[in-house]
């Protein structure tokens, strides 16, 4: 629908088809657009020469998307058609890809054609670090990740960066839990979301604990029961429990 008034916006018809599409003058196009009332519809500006583009978003590695068609500056009879081969063509990297623009059915005279654009979008990743559980005065474990959602059968040799896993848990740190954080990936054509892990540092249920030389108190006696004033780094007895003292 053409709306030639370039004096004035009208007033909205609440009844009004929702697909409708409006043609405006520029002069009028600010007042449309401020309108909440004219922002539900599609109102254009009007420049009395038709132009039809059209324009596609899909995410890498697959080969589904829906192409829309659009029609500027003036309407038109009938219905464009397009074509895509990049569409179907699931390896694409990210990017953007011509579509083409045919006039289908449109009968209207003097309407040009304007080359669309597919837009490929990276697709999601998630890299997950798997969660462990270790006893005080063990050192940490290989920490290990999973990927979720790797696309054409790719694997983590897609990487340029390398995902950093990081754990602020030693083999002197006592019971508790620790964040196992990964960061840091780069990889083409994916956009990477991280999930952390968990170290779970549990006591030793023999009962052995461990301790810093520089930490242990007196009186501390080694295994034959002799009292000793200055531990090295070995098994001790504290308090009638063994402890593990490392320099």
């Amino acid at each position: 629908m053409v709306i030639l008034n370039d004096q004035t916006k009208l007033d909205c018809n609440m009844s009004l088809r929702p697909q409708t599409t409006f043609f405006v003058p520029a002069a009028v196009l600010p007042a449309y657009q401020a309108d909440e009332n004219w922002r539900t519809k599609n109102v254009i500006e009007y420049t009395g020469k038709p132009v039809v583009t059209a324009e596609a978003t899909r995410i890498y590695g697959r080969t589904l998307g829906t192409i829309s068609t659009k029609v500027m500056g003036a309407p038109v009879v009938g219905t464009p058609e397009t074509e895509c081969e990049s569409m179907g063509i699931a390896t694409l990297p990210v990017g953007t890809y011509p579509i083409t623009v045919k006039l289908g059915t449109i009968t209207t005279t003097g309407v040009e054609l304007r080359e669309g654009v597919l837009t490929i979008t990276p697709a999601p990743l998630t890299i997950t670090a798997k969660s462990y559980s270790r006893k005080v005065g063990e050192a940490n474990p290989e920490f290990e990740l999973t990927y979720k959602s790797f696309r054409n059968k790719e694997t983590d040799t897609v990487f340029v960066v390398r995902p950093v896993i990081e754990c602020d848990a030693t083999i002197d740190s006592p019971a508790g839990e620790y964040e196992i954080r990964v960061s840091g990936a780069v990889a083409s054509n994916y956009e990477i979301s991280y999930v952390n892990g968990v170290l779970t540092v549990v006591d030793d249920p023999s009962g052995i604990t461990t301790a810093k030389n520089d930490d242990i108190d007196a009186p501390v006696y080694d295994m034959t029961g002799r009292r000793v004033s200055k531990p090295q780094r070995g098994i001790y007895i504290k308090g009638n429990k063994k402890v593990v003292v490392r320099n």
